[in-house]
């Protein structure tokens, strides 16, 4: 992981710490972050690792919060970078395990622990015992870097709500949880279903033959598509039949469709809440204030540079697919997503590939 490359400079500041509680020593989080967790045989062995992984965050959050002695970059900050290291590091694999592995009570058992570790960086996202710990180094003794990174610290830990009241840093705290919860619901709903799309035998017209072999109509004479992207891509890319390319595009596009709309609804909801309860006044404004871009307004100003910039070429190329589209297709009167294999055959033919903005939209068309 990116992380890892920074492992020794961190092993050094902490081996130089006098003033530290008991927390993880350096070879613990050596060991933890050299052997990631990407393909666990079991829903037991997930647990297993989720479970060291919260005791190593806990025994290092404790051992920050209870610090002592004179605040320093050499020994608080690099105990919260290890922290974040081990917090990021348990976070990343459970994630990439509960979207990526195809046994469901593993993908299971990884979305918990998602949410525990989740749960874990809001708890010290809020912690007032570390940020007063961080807020304690002398700033003025800092060389510009160190001083640039330790001020955003403190600016990222305000924005979360850390320096609000009781009450307000409870409900920052319960309405992070649920929209951690929301969002896992949300991506599980698109990873489980499955899909079943219904073609004609004849609709594979244009089709490489090993996939019309891997493809036999089921006993009902149909042809049955799932969602897994071996079976949609090369349907976009090679079927010659338009209505064919377009069907199974909406079909893909609306996966977890109706399940997913009250989901996102509620996502949307939590995320204003969030947002209001931490005193702004939408949630663009809270994601976008601890980023380079700064504010929602700069980055519609910027998406606005964006378009006008590449206006001409997106025409020009645009025009180009069309009459390509309309040879074709004489009754091809705007481009689509399921125009997609003429994007793909138009670059072969170039020296490179181009890209389009031609309209991205599967609707009806005439």
């Amino acid at each position: 992981m990116k992380y890892w490359s920074r492992l020794p400079l961190i092993a050094g500041l902490l081996g130089g710490s006098a003033h530290a509680a008991t927390g993880p020593t350096t070879a613990e989080i050596d060991r933890y972050l050299a052997t990631p967790f990407l393909t666990p045989g079991s829903a037991a062995e997930v647990d297993r690792r989720c479970a060291a992984t919260v005791a190593l965050i806990e025994q290092a959050r404790q051992s920050l919060e209870g610090r002592k002695g004179p605040a320093t970059m050499a020994g608080d900050y690099a105990a919260y970078d290890a922290l974040l290291l081990v917090l990021s590091g348990g976070g990343g694999e459970m994630s990439l395990v509960s979207e990526t592995n195809p046994a469901e009570p593993i993908r299971t058992a990884a979305e918990h622990c998602v949410q525990k570790i989740s749960d874990l960086g809001t708890a010290i996202s809020l912690s007032r015992p570390i940020y007063d710990r961080l807020a304690a180094i002398p700033a003025a003794k800092l060389d510009a870097k160190s001083s640039y990174t330790l001020n955003k610290q403190l600016t990222d830990y305000r924005t979360a709500g850390v320096d609000k009241d009781a009450p307000t840093r409870a409900r920052v705290e319960a309405l992070q949880k649920d929209i951690t919860e929301v969002g896992l619901t949300f991506a599980k709903n698109i990873r489980d279903d499955k899909g079943d799309i219904l073609l004609e035998p004849g609709d594979l017209a244009g089709m490489p033959q090993d996939y019309v072999d891997t493809h036999k109509p089921g006993p009902d004479g149909k042809i049955h598509l799932t969602f897994a992207y071996p079976d949609i891509f090369p349907i976009l890319d090679y079927a010659s039949k338009r209505e064919v390319r377009k069907k199974v595009q909406i079909a893909f596009s609306n996966r977890a469709w109706p399940a997913n709309e009250p989901v996102l609804k509620s996502l949307l909801e939590k995320r204003y809440e969030l947002a209001r309860t931490l005193g702004l006044p939408d949630y663009a404004t809270l994601i976008t204030a601890d980023k380079m871009i700064g504010d929602p307004e700069r980055v519609a100003r910027f998406l606005d540079e964006v378009n006008v910039a590449a206006d001409p070429a997106a025409k020009a190329d645009y025009a180009e697919l069309l009459a390509r589209a309309r040879q074709l297709d004489p009754s091809v009167d705007r481009l689509e997503r399921c125009h997609r294999r003429l994007r793909i055959r138009s670059s072969s033919s170039r020296t490179g590939p181009r890209r389009t903005n031609a309209p991205s939209r599967c609707r009806d068309e005439a």
